[in-house]
């Protein structure tokens, strides 16, 4: 039954292990889980940090391109114009005598040959229009310009430019001599609104060639061409750009999901912005970190696993081996009973709880065992051992603990009951169990017997030596009164109180 007990032990011993095992790799799972968490949260901020700067970077290059083409587009335009109004007969007809049959006759023809240009102004320094050329037909108005027009700023920038750039000559001024590169640095542009619609504008000072010049006092004429922001020069556009949906709209609420340039005139004044669909590399990261991610997490949780069920793994090895260990140490290692330190331990505890709770200690020594021993070997000795210790074991069953603490020495610490009748009971039972015939492993059948001895306590004995030493004394008594019997302490006591003799006492009296 105590072997029951063991296994029984053994088994929770076993469960409590495994529930420790099962809190260990869910420690570890759950410590895992928020490392691979905070690794993928950390990864998605990374990649989030790197979708919005490459979406920034291919905006911002977008833009600048944009800015590149529009500013190589007007710088085209202006050199265009400087081949017309860079001309003598355009100082003979425009500025010295304004010649309505020389913009009509000449000037109409090259803007439409080298420039192309739907809106065309001619106008004075002082914000006079002398003429408005519209898809080729000239309107001649002489109406003025109020300040804050946008074509007066973009008139007077030309002028300063032209001011900047101007030598004087023997009959007035002429103009410094350039380069197409350095075209720009004479001419005014901008993206501007002319009559209601944007607009790339390129503003020059009409200037000799050879052999005209600029009166000393004179009114600067200046010629102002401007193409239509339309469907056809915005392809034409984009024929560099490449952009999606590439189009140019009047100012309005910002949309997230395309690109946005807002455009002001020359006066600072907003007049409309270029839109399209820009391209989003962003979408390229996440493309390659979701993966890292996945693959990242997913090796994690590979590891922590592995590493789960290794610690788990080493950490029941050292458990099953401290557990091994305190078995051993207070176990004995043939019967797998309790050995003296954990009996006596035990005793302790018990012996703490008096007067309250009773219990009785009986001491068992094997009869004939000797024989058994010279006569069949120390091996056959051990199976008689084990033998007995089961039955033993089994007798007591869950009434006490039995323990082995010599060669063939036992002890038992009954606390299921201390009643006389009952105790004689057991005494018999485990007598006749232990006396019955034994099998060997070479088959031969042999048989030992058994004495015991019984101490009460506390009546026998309140300390672990006394109990013991009580123990003890009823056993060899057992022996002597012929083995294989069971002799209590107190009645040993009582035995030799009633041998003591008067005459004894008198013959000591008198001696004394």
């Amino acid at each position: 039954m105590q072997q029951q007990q063991a296994t029984i032990s053994v088994r929770l011993t076993s469960g409590r292990r495994a529930l420790r095992h099962g809190r260990l790799s869910r420690l570890v799972f759950v410590l895992a889980f928020i490392m691979i968490l905070l690794s993928a949260v950390s990864l998605a901020y990374v990649g989030n940090i790197a979708s919005r700067e490459a979406d920034a970077q291919a905006t911002e290059k977008q833009r600048q391109l944009l800015d590149n083409v529009l500013v190589g587009r007007m710088q085209l335009m202006s050199r265009d114009l400087y081949s017309i109004v860079h001309w003598d007969d355009a100082v003979t007809g425009l500025v010295k005598k304004f010649d309505h049959d020389f913009v009509t006759d000449q000037l109409i023809y090259w803007l439409d040959l080298n420039l192309q240009a739907q809106k065309t102004y001619i106008i004075s320094a002082n914000g006079r229009v002398f003429a408005d050329i519209i898809n080729s037909q000239a309107q001649f108005s002489r109406r003025s310009l109020p300040d804050q027009d946008p074509l007066m700023h973009l008139s007077r920038q030309a002028v300063d430019r032209f001011m900047a750039l101007r030598v004087p000559v023997e009959e007035g001024f002429g103009l410094k001599t350039i380069s197409l590169s350095q075209v720009n640095e004479l001419a005014a542009t901008a993206v501007m609104s002319v009559d209601g619609q944007p607009s790339l504008v390129t503003a020059m000072v009409v200037t000799p060639d050879d052999q005209e010049s600029l009166p000393s006092r004179f009114d600067p004429i200046i010629v102002v061409a401007a193409k239509t922001l339309d469907s056809a020069l915005l392809a034409e556009l984009n024929q560099t750009l490449s952009f999606q949906n590439f189009t140019f709209e009047q100012p309005g609420e910002k949309d997230p999901t395309r690109t946005m340039q807002m455009v002001a005139g020359p006066d600072g004044k907003p007049i409309g912005q270029f839109v399209w669909r820009g391209s989003q590399p962003g979408t390229a990261v996440w493309s390659v970190v979701m993966p890292v991610i996945l693959a990242v997490c997913g090796l994690m949780t590979v590891i922590t696993a592995f590493a789960a069920h290794r610690i788990g793994n080493l950490s029941s090895k050292l458990e099953e081996s401290e557990e091994h260990n305190r078995f051993l140490a207070l176990h004995d290692n043939l019967t797998g009973l309790s050995n003296r330190f954990h009996f006596h331990e035990a005793l302790d505890r018990h012996i703490s709880s008096l007067p309250q709770n009773q219990f009785a200690v009986l001491a068992c020594d094997l009869d004939r065992f000797k024989a058994v021993n010279d006569t069949y070997g120390h091996a056959a000795g051990d199976a008689v051992i084990r033998a007995v210790a089961n039955r033993i074991a089994a007798t007591v069953g869950t009434a006490g603990m039995v323990g082995r603490v010599g060669g063939d020495e036992f002890v038992i610490l009954l606390n299921g009951f201390t009643d006389i009748p009952r105790l004689q009971i057991l005494c018999r039972q485990i007598i006749a169990s232990v006396c019955e015939p034994i099998m060997l492993d070479n088959g031969v059948m042999t048989s030992v017997g058994v004495s015991l001895g019984v101490a009460l306590a506390p009546a026998s004995g309140s300390t672990n030596t006394h109990l013991m030493a009580s123990a003890d004394a009823a056993l060899y008594a057992a022996k002597e009164q012929g083995r294989g019997r069971a002799v209590f302490a107190h009645e040993l006591a009582s035995a030799k109180n009633e041998t003591a003799t008067p005459e004894k006492d008198d013959s000591a009296h008198r001696a004394a």
